[in-house]
Order: C-alpha cells, then structure tokens, then sequence
C-alpha cells in the first residue's frame, strides 16, 4: 500500500486517477487544434531570405553571410538551413514537432521534479502539469501565427524553448536517479545550452536568467547533499554554456547594421526601468486577457499535488522545511517576473520598445511554468505540513473541488479552442493559393521565364508578402529562392 492510500480512501484515488484522463483529454484539444492550424503554414517574409541566401550562397556560405552581415543567431541558422535543405514539405509540420516537443520535455521535467516527492503511481501529476503549462502558453500567446505558425517564428522562440525543457528534464533525472555528473555531464549541460540561447537574443536572456535564477535559489534554500551539490554543478555548467552562446550572438559583425536601424535605450537607468515597466504591462494585460485560465493554471497543479498524499519518506512538519517552503513560494513570483523583464530586455536594449508580439511567447511560457511550479509547490508543502486527512477536512469536498476544476478547465479549453479555429479559413486559403503561386512559378522557370508578375497573398499573421515593388524585400528574396531574376505583384 502507497502513501497515497494511507492519505485518502479507495474511490478518491480512483477519481483523481480519471479525472487526470479527462483533464489530459481536455487539455489535448486545444493544442490538437493548434497543430492542425499550424499544417496550413507555408514560406512567409523572412523564410524566403534564408532560403534565396542557401541556394545563392550554399549551406556553409549562408551560414557566414548571416553572420556578418546580418545577426549573430548562430543555431536558428544552422537550423533554419538544414530544415530547408531538407525540403518545404517539413514547413507544414513544424508547429506539430515545436508542440509535440513542449509538451513531452515540460512534462518529464515535471515527473522528474515530482517524482523524488511523490508515490509512484501519481507521478502522471508532472505531464499533466506539463500539457497544462503548454495550454496556457498557446492560449495566452499574443500572436501565435508568428510565434509558432511561422517557419522562422517558430525557430527562433519557441525550439529554443522545447531545448531548454528537455534539459530541465535531463539535469533533474540525472540528479534524481543518482547518475554520474562529472566533467563529461558538465561539457555537455554547457553545450547544450550555447546552442540553445544561439536562436534568439530574447529566449538566450531567457535561459541565461532562468540558469542563474536556479542556482541562486537553490543555493539560498540550501538542504540536499551531494544532490543539491550536483545540480548546482549542472546549472553552474549550463549557465557559463548560456554565457558563451551569448557571447558568439553579440560578437557577430552583423549586429551592427542591424542594429543601424534601430534606436537603442539611451542609458541603462532607462533600459532597466522601462524593461520592468515593459515586464509589469504584460503581466497586466495577461491577468486581464483570461483571468480564469490563469487561475487554472495556478489552481490545478496545487488540487494535484495537494489531493496527492504525502511522500512518507519526508518526515512531517519539520520546521526548516516549513520555512524553506513559504520562502520558495513568496521568491518565486519575483523570480517570475524577472523572467518577464529577461524577455524584454532585448528588445528594450535594441530598439526602446516594447516587445513584438511574437517574441512575448517566452515570457507566456514564463509565466506559465512560474504559476504551474508555485501551485505544484503549494500544494506539496500543504500535504506535507498541514495533511488533508489530519486536518479532518471532509473527503468528499476534494471530489467536489476536482467536478468543478474540470467543468472550467473545460469552459476555458472550450474558448481556447474557438480562438485558434478563428485563423483556419484564411489559413486554407492562403496554403491553397500559395501551393498554386508556386507551382506557376516552378511552370514558368522551367519555360526560362525569369521575370513574372504573381498573387500577393494574405498578410497572415501581419507578416510582410509580395508588393508591386520589385525593389521590395520581400520581392527580392523570393526571387533569390526560386532563382528569378524579378517578380511583382500582380
């Protein structure tokens, strides 16, 4: 018998272990949903430079051309050309891999996390808080066609996410299972993440913050032996990893004529207040936007955790542990919002503005796994030191509790939904019309055609697209990637 069943009687722990499928299945949904969206993607804007620069240049020489002349995103280059050699047909399928990604590396990271905390046969709680933190983060995603929809969008904020989950995941399980770190762990934690801050400046300070944010709480709440020891080895590993990837973006020749047209933070009293002026409008504006799904996302990781039973090899009610846990849930809201502000600080550095809306995707995601990890950690310190069943709160109050979570989650799965249906009809006609441009195209270059007026399509999601300029940037690049030598729109 678990601990869980010394906790709770028989029909409750069949309830939570139902009520985990149907929470699963509505979660899935909207995310299904998103997926299917996301096969309607085709070139856009940007994606047709990187492609025109891989056939003009070649692979390795389009990877030097960026890099001096352009931006210093070393891994979203390399990644975006090996994606495109391989062919268009993957382009439709990326916003399914980047979910699928997310929601498989949060919800490890959160078995690993809960699983030294909790009995065996509830450590399905962390994938379950796993498809919850991706839910909240689509749902909540301030313009997700250029976040996730769009090749580049895609590449740039959220893979570098779905790299950064996974080695959460690999440092937890390698800590909790007790696995060799040494210096080999260590070559790799860096690696890993030098190549996961190389897709953006905005996800980089992301992870560089999130790295150092870790080690100093951990390091502050101290308890944990030789593992706490090894994990702080871990994050120290990937945090000077982080750095150097850092290093090689802002080292990159390109940055300057970038930056040429932009209009940067006059001084860094400025850059600092305005980031956390910038980080406290968003935090406003997503409490605002849906304030009951972002109680969810607070409320169902602690119902989990808290209706989960006390781990019995925890002694009960110590009182450094008792001080330990209320310390972690008062640091890590503030550790949350400084999350927010790294996200921002890019662009608040380079252009004195407040974020695009397609780069506000990590500070979603921020926020999600922050509300996730505080409900998770409430909860547990709830069983542990104030137990549900010692406490002689009525059982059949938790069902009750458990009914009505799952009747919102799904009214807000419900409103999720009908937002991310709302781009399909534009989005299967502009893959219909765009697939039509380009078999013309392809027809008229076989004949020898190297000039041609062509459909200027949809603006999806705000996105650039062909003009009666030539001269246009738009124009120009996808005349390099289908080798024209001009083409406007007709």
């Amino acid at each position: 018998m678990t601990s869980s069943d010394l906790q709770h009687p028989q029909w409750l722990v069949l309830w939570r272990r139902y009520a985990a499928v149907v929470g699963g299945v509505i979660l899935i949904i909207p995310i299904a949903v998103a997926a299917y969206v996301g096969t309607f993607t085709r070139y856009l804007a940007d994606d047709f430079c990187t492609l025109g620069s891989l056939r003009e240049l070649g692979f390795w020489g389009s990877q030097v051309y960026w890099y001096v002349n352009w931006s210093g995103r070393f891994a979203f280059m390399f990644t975006v050309n090996v994606i495109e050699a391989i062919g268009a047909w993957l382009v439709p399928v990326l916003p399914s891999l980047h979910l699928a990604g997310l929601i498989v590396g949060t919800g490890w990271a959160f078995e690993r996390w809960l699983a030294p905390r909790a009995a065996a046969r509830v450590r399905w709680t962390g994938w379950l808080i796993g498809g919850l933190v991706v839910y909240e983060t689509i749902g909540g995603a301030p313009n997700i066609y250029q976040s996730l929809y769009w090749q580049t969008g895609g590449l740039t904020y959220v893979l570098p996410l779905v790299l950064a989950v996974f080695y959460a995941a690999w440092i937890l399980s390698r800590v909790g299972e007790d696995k060799n770190t040494g210096p080999g762990s260590w070559l790799v934690a860096g690696l890993w993440m030098a190549v996961a801050v190389g897709f953006s400046e905005t996800v980089g300070s992301l992870i560089v913050s999130a790295l150092a944010g870790s080690f100093l709480l951990l390091w502050i709440l101290g308890r944990g032996g030789h593992r706490r020891t090894r994990l702080l080895r871990l994050l120290c590993a990937g945090f000077i990893g982080g750095v150097v990837g850092m290093v090689i973006m802002a080292a990159a020749p390109g940055n300057a004529s970038r930056q040429a047209l932009l209009t940067p933070s006059s001084s860094v009293i400025v850059w600092l207040t305005e980031t956390a002026r910038n980080a406290y409008i968003f935090s406003v504006k997503t409490l605002r936007a849906d304030p009951l799904r972002l109680a969810l996302g607070l409320g169902l990781p602690l119902l989990l955790t808290a209706t989960g039973g006390r781990d019995a090899r925890l002694p009960s009610g110590q009182a450094s542990s008792f001080v330990r846990g209320l310390l972690f849930l008062f640091l890590l809201p503030l550790f949350t919002f400084g999350l927010v502000m790294a996200c921002m600080a890019p662009t608040q550095y380079a252009m004195a503005s407040y974020p695009d809306g397609r780069i506000l995707i990590s500070a979603q995601f921020a926020v999600a796994v922050g509300m996730a990890v505080w409900g998770a950690a409430a909860g547990r310190w709830l069983v542990h030191h104030w137990s549900v069943a010692e406490a002689r709160v009525p059982q059949i109050s938790l069902g009750t509790l458990g009914v009505l979570v799952v009747i919102l989650l799904a009214f807000t799965s419900l409103q999720t939904t009908r937002a991310l249906l709302a781009p399909l009809p534009d989005a299967r006609d502009f893959a219909a019309r765009s697939d039509e441009r380009l078999a013309k195209v392809i027809e008229a270059r076989q004949d020898g055609v190297m000039s041609l007026p062509v459909a200027s399509l949809n603006h999806m999601g705000g996105l650039d697209e062909i003009s009666r300029d030539p001269t246009h940037w738009v124009n120009v690049c996808f005349s390099q990637a289908y080798g024209l030598k001009r083409v406007e729109a007709k």
